[in-house]
């Protein structure tokens, strides 16, 4: 687990320009309600990003995830029987553990490394107390979504950078996904967003969840429909 570290305070005056919003407060209370489980909170406190505005993203990820639970973005019955990928994760686990995913897709190049899997299976670890066991490029180990309810969880591993130049050779998206995550994720050419061939491989119900945006299917026209959490930050 890589140790906490302050914004530059170079960019402290840059962190409105990255499109952060605002939600309501909760109190410890409603968030450990929300969380439902020790592993849960325990996942919840280590969520954590990359990104150059590190500090203020984690938060906003955070913020996202207690928004996501409390408004059933995604049903239970999604949640439990459909994939959910999350591209450009790097080792994040947390995140889609926190959003409660039971099938979860992590797609980064950076799982050609022969180390990686080891990365992993050791933030696994930390969470459940169990070293978690693999067959091939998935892991498997059981989560405690709610308190005494251990549930099993499998984590396929896909080096594999998105979006590809052939869409119909493209891997990391199983045909039947419940939801596609995204925070902050790039590629070579660029940060990756929500697009068209993303819905196509989403079943009725499913969504994609491009940061603070939560973007569906329309049922009329097809085509993307882009919901806001949050309320944009003003600026000063």
């Amino acid at each position: 687990m890589e140790m906490e570290t302050s914004d530059p305070p170079h960019l402290e005056n840059k962190r409105r320009r990255i499109g952060l919003r605002d939600f309501d407060s909760r109190s410890p209370e409603e968030v450990s309600k929300l969380l439902a489980s020790d592993m849960r909170r325990k996942a919840f406190a280590y969520l954590d990003t990359v990104t150059p505005f590190r500090q203020a993203q984690r938060e906003q990820k955070k913020q996202i995830a207690l928004e996501f639970l409390s408004r059933r973005i995604v049903s239970q019955e999604i949640l439990k029987n459909y994939p959910m990928v999350y591209i450009g994760s790097r080792f994040d686990i947390e995140y889609p553990l926190v959003l409660g995913a039971r099938d979860i897709v992590l797609a980064d190049p950076v799982f050609k490394s022969e180390q990686a899997e080891g990365q992993v299976a050791a933030r696994i670890e930390q969470l459940t107390g169990v070293a978690p066991e693999s067959t091939g490029n998935i892991i498997h180990f059981d989560f405690e979504f709610e308190a005494g309810k251990s549930e099993h969880v499998s984590v396929a591993l896909v080096a594999e950078e998105y979006p590809i130049t052939q869409p119909e050779n493209e891997t990391c998206i199983p045909a039947e996904t419940g939801s596609v995550l995204l925070f902050a994720s790039k590629s070579e050419k660029g940060v990756v967003g929500a697009d068209p061939h993303m819905l196509e491989k989403i079943i009725p119900g499913g969504v994609i969840v491009d940061g603070p945006d939560v973007v569906t299917k329309d049922p009329d026209t097809k085509s993307m429909r882009r919901e806001q959490l949050g309320r944009m930050r003003p600026v000063r």
